[in-house]
């Protein structure tokens, strides 16, 4: 099952350090990491896609939870979240990769996976 979390975290120094440092510690793997600037300049938006059971996936959102620096997690549900990406590809086709058939928004070329 994939785990599709949209995360606010104050913008700070180190703050994406001790997200990745979670996953690692606990053995979570980061399928897909977007991290942006909000308006507010105080406050960054993450995207994280993570893979594993129910339990697993339910464990990050907990330990995401008890983090100081996090402000709010929200678990997407896969159709929104694909409706998403989708709405996000017609605005900037030219940062897009395919993955499983569907398209994903990145950083970076155009590319087949």
């Amino acid at each position: 099952m994939k785990g599709i979390f949209s995360v606010l975290v104050e913008n700070k120094d180190g703050v994406l350090s001790q997200i990745s440092g979670l996953f690692a510690r606990r053995g979570f793997n980061i399928d897909s990491l977007a991290v942006g600037e909000t308006e507010r300049h105080d406050i960054s938006s993450m995207t994280i896609v993570s893979t594993g059971d129910q339990r697993t996936v339910d464990q990050i959102e907990k330990h995401l939870n008890k983090k100081l620096d996090v402000i709010k997690v929200r678990r997407l549900e896969c159709p929104g979240a694909w409706r998403f990406l989708r709405y996000h590809r017609d605005l900037h086709p030219d940062r897009i990769r395919r993955c499983h058939g569907k398209s994903v928004a990145h950083g970076g070329q155009r590319s087949m996976v």
